[in-house]
């Protein structure tokens, strides 16, 4: 019923006709007319082409990921020619989509400007001539991190004294994070020559610090000082340089800032030194805010208050607190900056040392300051001594060298062993005689100086020998 064939004789012609009813698209393609009679045949093919919207894309994949493009592919489908293919993507930040163009040839498409750090989600239309597809099934991915692209904003020089700089700042956007933020790197320079490239020492803070102290300073200095965002990729570009110079001058050492109380909008604070105050404190300013309230100062005018209570405060908001100590000649660096929760089972009850106990650390003090030098001279002294007692013994036992000279005893009896032939006056001489020693106490080792003297002696000798030889021959002829 659904293909009706029909034919029809009109003046020696014959129209046949054929009638295809809620057409598919199974039904695309060729269909061949034969006619013949009694001479032959003849044939003609028809090519049918089902026009209706293509059928969505199948196996939609995202390939390759960067930081801020994608690759994507696909499987094109089945029937009529695809003309094109559109892409749509969206990330969470924006819910406006995306529309890329792609030919209908191809399946496979690089989409671009892309944020770092982003949800996406996408879906592939096929479009022909009849219409468009349905969407693919919604393909999501995230772009890969980068460094942060944008400063911290809102550098500030909040404090400085002798030693030590307060810095605090604000994170760079949002939009600029290209990641999770892992923290802040603070850096600072020596600025005393501007006309040379500065080389950084940085200090590493968390990421939900908005202040640090740069401590151990010289004094009377000028800083040039730095802050810069990172994540797991990199750094972002510093700051501008703020330039500051330290004060001149002996300060009071920073306080001990603990918490002794927690209530419902209230805080009792106390405080102590941890190092013996060299110059007379004249007063205390204690600084607190609320999340990101800008800082707020109250002053304590008493020196010898180590206490205050900090009423008014929002019991839903956690609170930061720090104190600075002043004296004539200037402040103090800050505390340590306390956040403190004034809700909830973390809220903080312990208590700093109490008066007593800070008069015992004070008492401990001094006599550590008395007893240590004591004990460390004496040390040395025991060290000294022994040091000296050892290379005495050391110097006792060495054995002395071997002389280079040295005399024989003087009730040895020795001779020279001579290698010439002595004259004697008895006929009892050889080659291998002996003769007495010329000298006493003469060395074991002479000179060539001594070997000749010697030489000039036992030639006196003999000729002397040869003289009274001759004089004792007269005496007999005369006789």
């Amino acid at each position: 019923d659904r293909v009706l064939v029909s034919s029809d004789v009109q003046k020696e012609r014959l129209v046949s006709s054929l009638v295809m009813k809620h057409v598919a698209v199974g039904d695309a393609g060729h269909y061949v007319c034969v006619v013949h009679n009694e001479y032959g045949e003849d044939r003609k093919s028809i090519r049918l082409n089902v026009l209706q919207p293509p059928s969505n894309p199948t196996d939609v994949e995202v390939s390759d990921v960067w930081s801020r493009s994608a690759r994507i592919r696909w499987k094109s489908p089945l029937g009529s020619p695809v003309l094109s293919y559109q892409v749509r993507f969206w990330s969470h930040r924006d819910d406006k989509a995306v529309n890329q163009s792609i030919q209908g040839g191809v399946t496979t498409a690089l989409i671009r400007d892309l944020h770092p750090a982003t949800e996406y989600r996408l879906t592939i239309v096929a479009i022909n001539s009849a219409g468009s597809s349905e969407p693919s099934p919604t393909v999501r991915f995230a772009t890969t991190q980068e460094e942060p692209h944008s400063p911290p904003m809102n550098v500030r020089i909040e404090k400085s004294g002798a030693t030590f700089v307060l810095v605090t700042w604000n994170p760079p956007p949002e939009s600029d994070w290209n990641g999770e933020l892992l923290g802040y790197y603070v850096g600072y320079t020596s600025a005393a020559d501007s006309s040379k490239k500065h080389f950084y020492s940085f200090h590493t803070v968390a990421a939900n610090s908005r202040s640090f102290t740069l401590r151990g300073l010289a004094k009377d200095t000028s800083y040039a000082i730095v802050v810069k965002a990172f994540n797991i990729v990199g750094s972002s570009p510093p700051s501008a340089p703020l330039t500051v110079t330290t004060l001149d001058g002996d300060f009071p050492p920073a306080p001990l800032l603990s918490v002794s109380a927690v209530d419902a909008g209230s805080l009792r604070l106390s405080w102590m030194f941890s190092a013996p105050v060299t110059q007379r404190v004249t007063g205390y300013t204690l600084h607190y805010r609320q999340l990101d309230d800008s800082w707020k100062e109250v002053f304590v005018a008493s020196a010898k208050q180590t206490s205050y209570l900090l009423s008014g405060l929002d019991p839903s908001q956690p609170c930061q607190v720090y104190l600075v100590a002043h004296s004539r000649l200037g402040s103090s660096e800050p505390s340590d900056i306390l956040n403190i929760p004034l809700s909830g089972p973390q809220a903080p009850t312990s208590s700093p040392p109490d008066d007593s106990r800070a008069s015992s650390n004070s008492e401990l003090r001094a006599i550590l300051y008395t007893v240590v030098p004591i004990v460390t001279a004496t040390a040395l002294v025991v060290v000294l001594v022994v040091a000296i007692c050892f290379c005495l013994y050391v110097r006792k036992t060495r054995l002395p060298p071997p002389p280079v000279y040295a005399d024989f005893p003087r009730d040895a009896d020795f001779t020279f062993a001579s290698h010439e032939v002595a004259l004697h006056d008895k006929g009892l001489a050889t080659p291998c005689s002996t003769m007495q020693r010329s000298t006493d106490n003469e060395g074991i080792y002479e000179s060539i100086v001594d070997m000749r003297t010697l030489s000039l002696r036992r030639k006196q000798a003999s000729q002397n020998s040869l003289k009274k030889g001759s004089m004792d021959l007269v005496d007999v002829c005369v006789v």
